[in-house]
């Protein structure tokens, strides 16, 4: 029987104030991951990994060499097992494996089901994943700038998705990249978007 897995997939990478977007990091993943199981980070370092894992006392962590890293709520996972590939952090489930993964188009995944989340922006159509957001009907941008290169992904495989959302803070009210990306800053720490992503797997 598939288990419910609700996830939060997040890259915090930070931007000229290492401090002051920690904080605003750790304050917004205290208020959305009230019902995650499964948390998701990009963009980190050892020194931010574990400021923002020991203010999520709930929750217990991996970090990757390639600064990927998972947590997991210990009460949905007590006894979780992670390890890395090719420098994504990776928690092994009964139903399949999650990937965390920033910046790594190198990546080997192994077969059978899965979910990747994160940075990875060589096109997995090919090898048997399939967009999860556009799947549960969700085509929204992951990054307040219209012009950037650079996109946070979910792909899933042989697993059901059930749905997604990217809180965007409403600030496509605000007609200009520049001004957009001012405000995500001030929102959440970050020139990205957090991301909500529910699976049975």
């Amino acid at each position: 029987m598939s288990a419910l897995i609700n996830i939060v997939t997040f890259n915090v990478r930070q931007p000229e104030d290492p401090a002051y977007c920690t904080d605003r990091v750790v304050q917004l993943l205290n208020s959305i991951t009230n019902e995650a199981d499964v948390i998701c980070l990009q963009g980190l370092n050892p020194d931010r990994f574990r400021t923002i894992t020991s203010a999520l006392p709930h929750f217990i962590g991996f970090l990757s060499s390639g600064g990927a890293a998972i947590a997991v709520r210990k009460s949905a996972f007590p006894n979780p097992y992670f390890r890395e590939s090719e420098g994504a952090a990776v928690l092994v489930l009964p139903g399949g494996n999650v990937y965390s993964v920033n910046l790594n188009d190198e990546l080997v995944v192994e077969e059978g089901p899965g979910v990747i989340l994160g940075s990875l922006h060589r096109d997995l159509t090919e090898e048997g994943w399939k967009d999860g957001m556009k799947k549960v009907g969700n085509f929204e941008l992951s990054r307040p700038a219209n012009n950037s290169p650079f996109w946070n992904r979910v792909w899933i495989r042989d697993v059901k998705p059930v749905s997604g959302d990217v809180l965007d803070f409403g600030l496509w009210s605000f007609k200009d990249d520049a001004e957009r990306v001012t405000q995500c800053i001030d929102l959440c720490g970050s020139t990205h978007f957090p991301m909500k992503f529910s699976v049975r797997m």
